[in-house]
């Protein structure tokens, strides 16, 4: 990159592209060599600095979600039936709450979480309709085993539902972009390039809002995932989305 004289790096990408940002950065300033990165967050999953922002395209998954999950409700509410629907987000549960709540869907299995199915199974029979739940891609069991789980506690309680699964994976990732991600996106690519003509440093950079210009944040304290990022969702969020129900 030096010697065909790079001088910025602009990258948009998730903790892996990031942290490879980070080391050749740090190659870089010990080498005296020319190029510097400035990188910003691309991640459906959220989980890319998020104590400073939303990742750049988590919005528009939850918006493919949504408009999954309204469809699913038409078919599910006709034959009384519970949809379990498995969401991406790799070990962060924040795409399958969001898509959740957006939703109005009745459950969220998060990462990790110790689910109660006698719980679950009273709620889905107390409704009498249609049930749709949302499980994270890093909870432990599959779809099917959560779906026998259910026949099975629906058998003992002769509570009479049907049962479908879906994997929401082939559908949140792609499409069109939601308009909060094409504007805080053009806005950081912006401060980007603008900062680049001014000769800037190697920097992260992130904000809440298209307008929002907080400091670049350096790249090893970015990639340092134990002070930029938080795996587990804020209690106030799960609160929300629990008196929303």
């Amino acid at each position: 990159m030096h010697d065909n004289g790079f001088d910025y790096i602009f990258v948009c990408g998730g903790n892996g592209s990031l942290k490879a940002a980070s080391i050749i950065n740090q190659i870089c300033r010990e080498q005296k060599l020319r190029t510097r990165f400035l990188v910003s967050p691309g991640s459906i999953d959220n989980d890319v600095v998020n104590n400073h922002g939303a990742s750049i395209g988590f919005y528009s998954a939850v918006d493919k979600s949504l408009e999954m999950l309204e469809w699913i409700r038409d078919t599910a509410s006709s034959h009384r039936r519970v949809y379990i629907l498995r969401s991406m987000g790799r070990m962060s549960g924040y795409l399958s709450l969001f898509a959740g709540i957006a939703s109005g869907a009745e459950y969220v299995i998060l990462p990790e979480e110790d689910v109660d199915f006698e719980d679950l199974a009273t709620v889905i029979a107390e409704r009498d309709k249609d049930t749709r739940i949302i499980v994270s891609e890093a909870y432990e069991h599959s779809l099917d085993d959560i779906r026998k789980i259910l026949e099975d506690v629906f058998e003992r309680r002769n509570i009479h539902r049907e049962i479908r699964t879906v994997d929401m994976g082939y559908f949140q990732r792609g499409g069109k972009a939601a308009v909060t991600d094409i504007l805080r996106a053009s806005w950081i690519a912006y401060r980007m390039v603008r900062d680049a003509f001014a000769q800037c440093e190697s920097g992260f950079y992130t904000a809440y809002y298209t307008g929002d210009s907080p400091a670049p944040i350096p790249l090893e304290v970015a990639a340092n995932d134990e002070v930029s990022s938080h795996r587990e969702i804020p209690q106030d969020l799960i609160d929300f989305a629990l008196a929303l129900r």
